[in-house]
């Protein structure tokens, strides 16, 4: 941390001189020490490199407004959406924010802040995601990765097969299935579920409603899913699927299967740019509503439910501020895909041994 000389009572602040007088990269470096997202805390550097990029490793108290309009108009000239272009600046006007706590605390305006962004392109749209047709959800569990044995080389192997699997039963995102633990294939009063969750320090959470724990359907069960999970618990591995790896840009474990299944879906004829694994939230979403589950409760089983009408719970850690598992388990028994054919990939004896390797 940089200390400023004590001056006499009345004195206007002086500025640090020389190599102690903290640039934009020396404040990001102090902000991002206390953040857990790796994929914010990525674009926010990438913003602080390209404005040293540009004006070069200017001290923060001689940013000028005028740095701040450079930058901006920089952005706009490469046709980046507003949104961005106000996203970047907003990035800058937060470290400048945090270092006007400790490390600048002399300045008297951020420059990043107030800066009008008016010549750029309209908001970029998101992209456009479509539910599965259950008859492509038919093409995908009669292809090879389901009936031949088929698996992909490099770290996606075992999660390539099980996280499609349990797209359109679970409806969680990709790195949500990816990240999970042995110990968070729990049996609750008899139900078994996943606990999707930020409890292991390499775990993250989208939001506070994101903590949860979903029910396994039955075609999940009778799948093997439990087997599998078992089998990596009696290996002694920690996480469900330990080929994963998080060591990568955006810090997340779902990198390599989230690419090897866009390419997966042309190979078997699923051509359509708007078909994904993000689809399969989608699907479990339109699905749900279809089998007459509460909208209250799918939100809860995916991940957007918030119990904002009680505030006295607020104080409460995620896991205990829980959507009531019991409406949970009834909705899961909703859900139904009578016209999905899957019953080629159920096992013998879905549940031996589970309860021995899995309930500790």
């Amino acid at each position: 941390r940089l200390t400023l000389t004590a001056l006499p009572e009345g004195s206007p602040p002086a500025k640090p001189s020389g190599p102690e007088r903290p640039s934009m990269l020396h404040l990001f470096e102090d902000w991002k020490r206390k953040q857990t997202r790796h994929r914010t805390v990525n674009a926010v550097e990438a913003a602080v490199m390209e404005f040293r990029e540009l004006h070069g490793p200017l001290a923060v108290e001689d940013v000028t407004k005028g740095h701040a309009r450079e930058y901006r108009d920089s952005l706009i000239a490469r046709q980046l959406s507003k949104g961005t272009v106000e996203n970047r600046l907003g990035f800058l006007a937060t470290l400048v924010r945090h270092g006007m706590k400790e490390m600048v605390e002399h300045l008297g305006i951020n420059p990043f802040e107030r800066i009008e962004v008016t010549g750029a392109q309209g908001v970029r749209r998101p992209k456009d995601r479509r539910a599965y047709e259950l008859g492509e959800l038919n093409t995908l569990y009669a292809s090879r990765l389901y009936t031949d044995g088929y698996r992909p080389d490099g770290q996606a192997v075992d999660a390539a097969y099980w996280a499609p699997l349990l797209g359109p039963f679970v409806g969680a995102r990709i790195e949500e299935v990816c990240q999970l633990r042995v110990e968070d294939v729990q049996r609750v009063n008899g139900t078994w579920c996943i606990r999707i969750c930020d409890l292991a320090p390499d775990q993250n959470v989208k939001t506070r409603g994101s903590f949860r724990r979903v029910p396994l359907h039955d075609v999940v069960i009778q799948s093997g899913f439990l087997l599998y999970a078992a089998s990596m618990a009696r290996a002694c591995h920690e996480r469900l699927f330990p080929t994963l790896s998080n060591e990568n840009a955006n810090r997340i474990y779902s990198n390599s299967v989230g690419k090897w299944f866009g390419r997966y879906l042309e190979t078997i004829g699923l051509v359509d740019h708007r078909l994904d694994y993000h689809s399969f939230r989608y699907t479990f979403r339109q699905q749900a509503s279809l089998c007459g589950i509460d909208n209250e409760v799918r939100d809860a089983l995916t991940g957007h439910w918030l119990s904002n009408n009680d505030s006295g719970r607020t104080y409460m850690k995620a896991e205990n501020r829980q959507y009531p598992f019991p409406m949970l388990v009834a909705a899961m028994k909703q859900l139904r895909y009578d016209e999905l054919r899957m019953s080629h990939l159920f096992v013998d004896k879905p549940l031996a041994g589970v309860e021995e390797a899995l309930v500790r």
